[in-house]
């Protein structure tokens, strides 16, 4: 399945996140071993509670830049520093 979306590149988002819109297209969840805390930028714990669950490996392309991602499920997509170090961005 191909999906094109709108994503934000956050070098300060540790990890990178999926909306629970997007899950709604057949994504397949798993559930976190350990719930993911997530604070804001300013510090305050994410108002929806800890992340607990995942995608499994999804194949994720911005521009020339490709490889398999694990989303956490929260909301918009956000492409953290894992992607840009990996892409030496």
């Amino acid at each position: 399945m191909t999906m094109q979306t709108q994503t934000l590149l956050d070098s300060r988002a540790y990890a990178c996140f999926i909306g629970k819109e997007l899950i709604q297209h057949n994504l397949a969840l798993l559930e976190n071993a350990t719930p993911m805390a997530v604070e804001a930028i300013d510090g305050q714990n994410f108002f929806l509670g800890p992340v607990m669950h995942e995608t499994k490996a999804l194949m994720v392309t911005n521009g020339s830049h490709s490889n398999n991602v694990i989303l956490s499920l929260t909301n918009p997509i956000i492409i953290g520093l894992s992607w840009l170090i990996l892409h030496n961005l």
